[in-house]
C-alpha cells in the first residue's frame, strides 16, 4: 500500500474513530450503571449492522481517497448518525400494535417523502411514542427533537439543525447542516436521517409550536424525512390540512389489546382479584398510560399493607371527581360549553360537529372536555376521556363512592 493510501486511510479511520472517543467505557452497551431497562442489543444484531454498514464505509473511503480531501469530521459524523440510532437499546415496553408496526415500517423504508411528511396522531398516552420507539428505534439516522407550546418556525429548524451537527460528546461539531446531510447521503447511498418532532402538550393560555413552516422547512430546503408525533392539544389543524400531511391516526386500545399489556400484568391481577374488571376499563378506557399511573402508585400502596380493593376503588372515584371539575371549569372559559353539553347525545356518546357551527358556539382552547374524531365518515365531538363520558352521561355532580361507581358501570352496559 503506498504512503498516500496510508494516509488518507489513517485520516478517515481516525475520522470515524473520533465519534467513540468521548464515551464511556462500553457506553452505550455494556455500561453496568446503565439504570434503564432497556433490551441491549443481541451479539448478532451487531455482527448484522457491521455487515450492513462496511460497504457504505468501504464507499465513503474510497470517494474520499479519490478527493484527497474532506472536511475534518464529515463522514465520522455522517457514521454516527447512522450508527447512533441503529444501535440504541430496544425501548421497554414494545409496541404491541402489530398493524400500526407494519405500515409504518413500510412507509419509512423509503428513501424519502417527497415533500410529504407524517403526522402520528392520537391523544395523550395512547402510545403514539411507544408505536413511534418501536419502529425506529433500531432503524439508523433517528433524530429526535421536541417542539414546545411557543416555539417557532425557527426554534424547530434550529434545533433540528443542532440535533444533526452538534453529537453528544466532545468533539468539534460541524457548522454546516448541508455538510453533515451531503456525507451522511453519500456514506448510505442516498438515504435522508429521519427527524422525529414530539409535540409537548399546551397549558392553557399557552399557543401552539410553529410546526407547519418548520416542517415545511425541514422537507423542502433540507430534503429530511419528517415524523411529527403529537396529540389534539400539541398540533394545530394546520399541520393536518397542508395537503401533504399524512395522518396515522392512533386509536385507544380495546380491551382485549389492554389486558395483553406486559408491563401491566401485575396490576391486572390485583384488579381481578378485587373484582373491579369492568370498572377498571370503563373509568380508564383504551389508554396504557392511565393504568402504567394506577400500577406505579398501586405498588407502592400494596407494599405498605393498604388492600388493592380498596386503593383502587379510591383511585377511580378520585378520577371521576377530576373529570366533574374539568367540566365545570370549561364552563367559566366560554359561555357557551352549557349550550354545547346540552347537545351531547347519551345514547350515541357524541354531538355532531356541525351543529357547534350551525349554532355558532365556541369550544375553548384547548378543550379539555370533548375532542373531536371521524365517525363513520362525519366528524363528532366525543367526550375527552372515559371518565368525563361518564360524568356526561350520568350527570354525576359530586365524587362517587365505588359502590355507586360500580352502580353506574352496570347500569351503562
Amino acid at each position: 500500500m503506498a504512503l498516500n493510501d496510508i494516509i488518507r486511510f489513517r485520516f478517515v479511520a481516525d475520522d470515524i474513530g473520533g465519534i467513540f472517543k468521548g464515551f464511556p467505557s462500553g457506553w452505550p452497551f455494556f455500561s453496568p450503571q446503565r439504570k434503564d431497562k432497556r433490551k441491549m442489543p443481541t451479539s448478532d444484531e451487531y455482527f448484522s449492522t457491521v455487515k450492513e454498514l462496511l460497504p457504505l464505509i468501504t464507499a465513503g473511503t474510497a470517494i474520499i481517497s479519490a478527493v484527497g480531501l474532506v472536511p475534518r469530521f464529515g463522514p465520522g459524523l455522517a457514521v454516527w448518525l447512522a450508527l447512533r440510532s441503529r444501535f440504541a437499546a430496544k425501548p421497554v415496553p414494545e409496541s404491541i400494535r402489530s398493524a400500526e408496526i407494519k405500515l409504518l415500517k413500510r412507509i419509512l423504508a423509503g428513501k424519502k417523502h417527497g415533500q410529504g411528511y407524517l403526522v402520528i396522531a392520537g391523544e395523550k398516552g395512547v402510545g403514539k411514542t411507544c408505536l413511534l420507539n418501536t419502529v425506529t428505534g433500531r432503524m439508523p439516522g433517528v433524530i429526535h427533537v421536541d417542539a414546545a407550546p411557543g416555539h417557532s418556525k425557527d426554534d424547530i429548524v434550529a434545533n433540528t439543525q443542532n440535533a444533526l451537527t452538534r453529537p453528544p460528546f466532545k468533539m468539534r461539531p460541524m457548522t454546516s447542516t448541508s455538510q453533515v446531510l451531503f456525507w451522511y447521503r453519500l456514506v448510505t447511498r442516498g438515504e435522508s436521517p429521519i427527524v422525529v418532532i414530539s409535540a409537548t402538550e399546551r397549558e392553557p393560555g399557552q399557543g401552539y409550536a410553529g410546526l407547519t413552516g418548520a416542517v415545511r422547512t425541514l422537507v423542502e430546503k433540507l430534503k429530511l424525512r419528517v415524523v411529527v408525533d403529537g396529540s389534539p392539544n400539541s398540533i394545530s389543524q394546520s399541520v393536518l390540512q397542508t395537503t401533504r400531511e399524512e395522518v396515522i391516526e392512533i386509536k385507544p386500545m380495546d380491551r382485549e389489546m389492554i389486558w395483553r399489556l406486559d408491563q401491566l400484568q401485575d396490576l391486572f391481577k390485583c384488579v381481578k382479584e378485587a373484582g373491579l374488571d369492568d370498572v377498571v376499563y370503563a373509568v380508564l378506557g383504551g389508554i396504557p398510560s392511565r393504568y402504567e399511573n394506577l400500577g406505579r402508585q398501586l405498588d407502592a400502596r400494596f407494599e405498605a399493607g393498604q388492600d388493592p380493593r380498596e386503593f383502587i376503588g379510591t383511585y377511580l372515584c378520585a378520577q371521576i371527581s377530576d373529570a366533574i371539575k374539568i367540566v365545570k371549569d370549561s364552563k367559566t372559559k366560554t359561555n357557551d360549553m352549557d349550550e354545547i353539553i346540552k347537545l351531547f347525545d347519551k345514547d350515541k356518546n357524541c354531538i355532531l360537529a356541525h351543529t357547534l357551527t350551525d349554532n355558532k358556539l365556541e369550544r375553548p382552547t384547548p378543550d379539555k372536555v370533548f375532542r373531536e374524531v371521524k365517525r363513520d365518515g362525519v366528524f363528532v365531538l366525543i367526550p375527552a376521556s372515559n371518565a368525563i363520558g361518564i360524568v356526561l352521561r350520568h350527570g354525576v355532580a359530586k365524587e362517587p363512592s365505588l359502590d355507586e361507581l360500580e352502580e353506574l358501570v352496570k347500569h351503562k352496559m
